[in-house]
């Protein structure tokens, strides 16, 4: 998303984030965190912008408006033994999962192994996270510095590495943050505007820009393209890059083979629960229409290619605010062949021609030369016809 983000679109897909990662059996024990939107909207708005945390490159997966994501192999024994009692005291209704601390200088802290982060009382969202909430963390009252002392803690005890979960795309973030600070930076890519011309080139790339996710009318051009078949492969945002290796086997696998048969009903249980209800209601298994989509490239022999982030970049290095949502422009580039015809579909924020930092401006960077071709040149919006007067 360029930098321009506004905030009621850059939280809607922030917290829709239990909409993009597959079910996940859960335990009765689970712990569950519970966040609303209107909290986190009040937080955002008592923020004034953007949380600290997503302004600037870390190497760690950081936080989610307070709930700072801890690694993955840290345990609550550990914990325990870190805090208690040299820094801190434990509170009453600790649990095996959950270990509730009062800090010696004062505010509390819990932290929670493998929980769940539930929005709205969504279930069935990301997996269980290791996760520290600081005091207030889930209230609109706070407004960030606790994150800042939790944060400042951990890298004076010499533990932020093992405390924190390590960012997947800290190298992607440096480059998105060095190009973020070029005031001369631009869209530099020549846009050229026929699909029939990209149809006849051998290497080139086709943006089809999803103005709305969830528009059937851009949805509907996306089909004749790939039904068309004048290109050689198809980039997709709606699938996340650990999807690959399963999109692969999908792709090359016998239809009706084990291989084959396993891969499917993985995408499957990923769109049963991913980008659902985009098009005004939940689809069907199997039924998901941008799992439809990347099955007529598959068909046609194409290959398909999974764009965007995992969701624990997107949740907790706010992937849809300026930063983490330039930060996937760079991952998209990174993911793409080099060669070939390649039809690329995702959210226009990403591509919208003559602003800064967009997915073209990488791509340019990244390949030179290579000819792009763009829908909005080609069909550039149109403004609604005024009112007529009554």
């Amino acid at each position: 998303m360029p930098h321009t983000v506004r905030p009621r679109r850059a939280l809607a897909l922030a917290f829709s984030i239990g909409l993009l990662a597959a079910p996940v059996a859960s335990a009765a024990d689970d712990p569950v965190i519970d966040v609303t939107l209107d909290t986190i909207r009040a937080k955002f708005a008592k923020i004034g912008g953007f949380p600290e945390t997503s302004k600037s490159p870390s190497p760690y997966l950081a936080d989610f408006f307070g709930i700072v994501r801890l690694n993955d192999t840290l345990t609550l024994e550990t914990v325990k033994k870190d805090l208690v009692p040299a820094h801190a005291a434990e509170l009453p209704g600790s649990t095996p999962r959950v270990l509730k601390l009062q800090w010696k200088d004062g505010g509390t802290i819990d932290f929670y192994a493998r929980a769940q982060l539930r929005i709205d009382k969504k279930d069935g969202g990301p997996s269980r996270y290791n996760v520290a909430v600081v005091e207030h963390a889930v209230a609109a009252e706070n407004d960030g510095p606790n994150v800042a002392r939790f944060l400042a803690f951990l890298q004076k005890q010499g533990w932020t590495a093992r405390y924190l979960a390590p960012n997947p795309y800290a190298a992607e973030e440096q480059a998105a943050f060095a190009r973020m600070g070029d005031a001369a930076a631009t869209n530099a890519t020549k846009e050229l505007g026929s699909f029939d011309a990209f149809a006849k080139e051998t290497h080139a790339i086709y943006l089809l820009p999803d103005a709305v996710h969830g528009d059937q009318s851009r949805y509907d051009v996306l089909l004749d393209m790939l039904k068309g078949g004048n290109y050689d492969w198809f980039g997709i945002e709606m699938a996340t890059v650990d999807l690959q290796p399963v999109l692969d086997a999908w792709v090359k696998a016998k239809p009706g083979s084990t291989e084959h048969a396993a891969a499917d009903a993985k995408l499957q249980d990923y769109f049963q629960v991913a980008w659902n209800d985009k098009f005004g209601g939940v689809a069907a298994r199997g039924q998901n229409p941008y799992y439809l989509a990347m099955k007529i490239a598959r068909d046609a022999g194409k290959a398909v290619y999974a764009l965007d982030t995992v969701a624990d970049y997107i949740l907790f290095r706010y992937g849809e605010f300026p930063l983490g949502a330039t930060t996937r422009n760079v991952v998209w580039v990174n993911r793409i062949p080099r060669t070939g015809r390649g039809l690329i579909f995702g959210g226009s924020a990403h591509m919208i021609t003559g602003q800064r930092n967009t997915f073209q401006d990488f791509l340019t960077a990244a390949r030179p030369g290579t000819p792009v071709y763009h829908y909005y040149v080609e069909h550039p919006p149109q403004k609604p016809a005024p009112p007529k007067p009554q």
